[in-house]
């Protein structure tokens, strides 16, 4: 069995809302260059063919297509490759020892997941993604989601990185590009290390 059929095996068999979006060849050789991933890795296989995961249109993993992660990774410019999203804010990315990280929109800091890629692609499609995105859940939450196009994402007013921000039942909540929201936390993670120079 190959890597994509197993990978394609645990989708099918997940009780996750999971859609595999359309991968295009041609995007995905550019990425494969670019990020230099070897195409038999399982990085390099979701790239290869996928344009993307969307998991219960709440985790958004990136491949070549809609999805397009030298395109994403060329819009946030984060400092690190991107690998995935969320609706929240939220970035998945490969840390330098090749470890995912995740840069939490309620911190603004990155954290350890102690993934590899391989562990995040099986925690996503069958792990407790809702015990980790419980604090920014609210009731209602998945039908805001389902409406949300693939560049959109959640705006939590006052910010989950606030003490005020903490309970997102209480926030109020807007729609806005993900390019906004992704912004708009990068500049205030940049204020605040300026601050503490």
């Amino acid at each position: 069995m190959d890597k994509w059929t197993a990978i394609n095996d645990s989708i099918q068999s997940s009780p996750k809302y999971i859609k595999v979006l359309q991968s295009e060849p041609y995007l995905a050789g550019k990425a494969l260059e670019a990020f230099a991933i070897p195409a038999d890795s399982t990085l390099g296989t979701v790239i290869s063919n996928s344009g993307g995961m969307i998991v219960e249109n709440r985790l958004r993993i990136y491949g070549a297509g809609a999805l397009d992660i030298r395109e994403r990774n060329e819009m946030y410019r984060f400092g690190a490759a991107v690998i995935a999203e969320d609706i929240f804010g939220g970035l998945f990315f490969l840390a330098g020892d090749g470890m995912i990280q995740y840069f939490a929109p309620d911190t603004l800091d990155p954290e350890e997941t102690d993934f590899t890629y391989s562990e995040f692609l099986f925690w996503a499609v069958t792990g407790d993604t809702d015990g980790f995105y419980e604090s920014f859940s609210y009731k209602g939450w998945d039908l805001d989601a389902d409406a949300l196009s693939d560049s959109s994402g959640i705006s939590f007013y006052p910010p989950p990185w606030t003490a005020e921000g903490k309970d997102a039942e209480k926030c109020s909540r807007s729609v806005i590009p993900m390019r906004e929201l992704i912004g708009m936390e990068l500049d205030i993670r940049a204020q605040l290390e300026n601050a503490q120079k």
